[in-house]
This record gives C-alpha cells, sequence and structure tokens, in this order.
C-alpha cells in the first residue's frame, strides 16, 4: 500500500519543526545552571582549576555553575556520573589523566571511555613532581632511592588517583625499589601524609602543592617529564637522578556525556578556551605549574585516544595492577 502524499508531508513537517525546536533550544543554550563534576574532594588542585573556570564561566552566560565533587573509585564515581547524565550541555566534568589510565587499569569499567563520552577541550597539562618531607633527609632523588634500597620495604608513597599511583609504580620499578603504596582520597590528604611523615614521598602537579614547597614544608627531588620544567629549572628529571627513560605528564579537560549536540558542544569549547585566554586565567594556570591547551573538540578527541593508547602501554609492559 502507498503511502498518502499527506501523512508524508506531515512526516516532513514534524520533522523541521523537532529540528527547529532543538536549533532554538541549541542557541538559547545556557538558559539554566550547568553542572560542572569534578571527580575529587574539595580543596584539592583539580578542584581550584574548576572553581576558577566555573567562576569565569558564571560571569561570561549570566548563569550559575555548580561544582559538584564526586570523588571516590579512583575517580569512576564522578566519570560515571558524566556518562550518565542527559547529553544537553548541561552536565560537563573536569577529568584528569585517570580516565585515560583508568581504561587500562579497571577492564570492568561501567562506562566505556572511547565511547561514552564527548570531547570537548582540553584545559592545561603538567609534569609531576615528586616530594618529600624535609624531615625524611632525602637532598635529592639519588639519595631517596639509596634510603629506599638500604632498607626494603620500608619506604612508602602515597596517591590519591591512578594517575599518581602510576607515578609512582614507574618510578618503583625504573629504579628497582621495594617500596610500600599507600592510596589516600584525594590529594589533600596525600599531600598532609608526606609533611607529616606518614608516607616518606609522593607525586603531585605543583597546582596541589605550590604554597607548601614556598612555605618550605616539601622538598621537590624530582620532575617527572623528560624535560626540565621552566617553573623549576633546578629540579632534574627524574630520567637524569637514577629512573632511566622517565617521561610522564598530566592533563585536565572537560569532557561531557555521548550525544551532545554539535552546536553545544562548540559553544564550551569556544568559550573556554576564551577563559584560557583572558591574561589573569592563564597567569594563574601558568603559576601552578600548568600549561593551558588550545584545542578544537576533534583535536581533543584525537589527544585522548593518543594519551589511551600510551597509557595503556605502559600499563601492559609494566604489568601493573590497582592497589
Amino acid at each position: 500500500m502507498k503511502t498518502p502524499i499527506r501523512r508524508i508531508l506531515a512526516s516532513l513537517l514534524l520533522g523541521a519543526a523537532a529540528a527547529a525546536c532543538a536549533t532554538a533550544a541549541n542557541a538559547d543554550y545556557p538558559d539554566k545552571p550547568i553542572r560542572l563534576v569534578v571527580p575529587f574532594p574539595p580543596g584539592g588542585g583539580v578542584d581550584v582549576l574548576a572553581r576558577m573556570l566555573g567562576d569565569k564561566l558564571s560571569t561570561m552566560w549570566g548563569q550559575p555553575v555548580v561544582i559538584e565533587n564526586r570523588p571516590g573509585a579512583d575517580t569512576q564515581i564522578g566519570t560515571a556520573a558524566v556518562a550518565q547524565a542527559a547529553p544537553d550541555g548541561y552536565t560537563i566534568g573536569l577529568l584528569t589523566s585517570a580516565f585515560t589510565i583508568n581504561k587500562a587499569l579497571y577492564p570492568d569499567l561501567s562506562y566505556d571511555a572511547a565511547r561514552d563520552f564527548t570531547p570537548i577541550t582540553g584545559i592545561a597539562q603538567s609534569p609531576f613532581y615528586l616530594v618529600a618531607s624535609p624531615s625524611l633527609g632525602a637532598k635529592d632523588l639519588p639519595s631517596l632511592i639509596a634510603m629506599a634500597k638500604s632498607s626494603p620495604g620500608k619506604l612508602n608513597y602515597s596517591s590519591s588517583g591512578s594517575d599518581g599511583f602510576l607515578a609512582g609504580e614507574l618510578m618503583k620499578k625504573g629504579a628497582g625499589l621495594d617500596v610500600v603504596h599507600v592510596r589516600y582520597k584525594g590529594t589533600p590528604p596525600s599531600v598532609m601524609a608526606v609533611m607529616s611523615g606518614e608516607v616518606s614521598y609522593s607525586f603531585f602537579t605543583l597546582l596541589g602543592i605550590k604554597s607548601h614547597v614556598d612555605a618550605g614544608k616539601l622538598s621537590v627531588l624530582g620532575v617527572s617529564t623528560a624535560a626540565r620544567s621552566k617553573d623549576m629549572p633546578d629540579v632534574p628529571p627524574l630520567a637524569e637522578g637514577g629512573v632511566p627513560g622517565y617521561d610522564m605528564a598530566v592533563w585536565f579537560g572537560v569532557l561531557g556525556p555521548r550525544g551532545m549536540p554539535p552546536a553545544v558542544t562548540a559553544k564550551l569549547n569556544g568559550a573556554l578556551q576564551a577563559i584560557l585566554a583572558m591574561p589573569d586565567v592563564r597567569q594563574k594556570v601558568e603559576s601552578l605549574g600548568a600549561a593551558p591547551m588550545k584545542q578544537s573538540p576533534a583535536q581533543f578527541g584525537s589527544f585522548l585516544k593518543g594519551e589511551t593508547e600510551k597509557f595503556g602501554q605502559v600499563v601492559r609492559e609494566n604489568h601493573l595492577k590497582p592497589e
């Protein structure tokens, strides 16, 4: 039976109306508060960065940006909250390298990192810094390595996410150390554990420790990247101090759930890139040891794919398992 021409026309009109409504909705975006999920507790470096971005977005668009801290399970709780949200641009997440590392460490994630998200933009990249309490008595990386080798199993290191865990395990394996991993729920308690001597050392971005370094409460013994950091040019890379081939950087970026309208994704990308270009924001990001990233959604998506492949290879080659 042939479909009546009036039904065809009605269907076409309905489709056109729906498309027009969607276009209008996208044009009005945002017309209500935006939720920015942070898979870490309040007070850490990622939280500080999120609140700065949220304040700027709120001022730019005249809509509140609500920071929702959803820590736990190696950032999986907050990341899953982003994946499960409506793909309308009103729930986005500030995620980190843990997003790409977890895909290799945890085969049974509740979400698919490659399929269930919309890349919006990279925000910044930063090296990790190896730090210890001055009371430990390690004046540099070689002396820390010697200390660990002279007392197998006595030294320990802390982490608050899979990126810090990966950094510690790469040093452990690369230098041939017998040290113990201790996990904390968030950067602030992990930092406090190092300063108090509860743990021997750890890895952090400057974003989370700068004030403590400036106050002399933490000693910086090494930087995770192959090249020296412009922020601390006197600090040698781990690759120079006894861990051959060590090279690792961490990233921060904004993603949304799968299926976000391209127009909304582009609008978020443009706004966040405009914020990162603001002199005060750029100065703040750089003062915290990070370099702003300039990426389109497609470029950020390609970057994530490369990071996932890179970290996956590191996890497999070193036979790393979550602890």
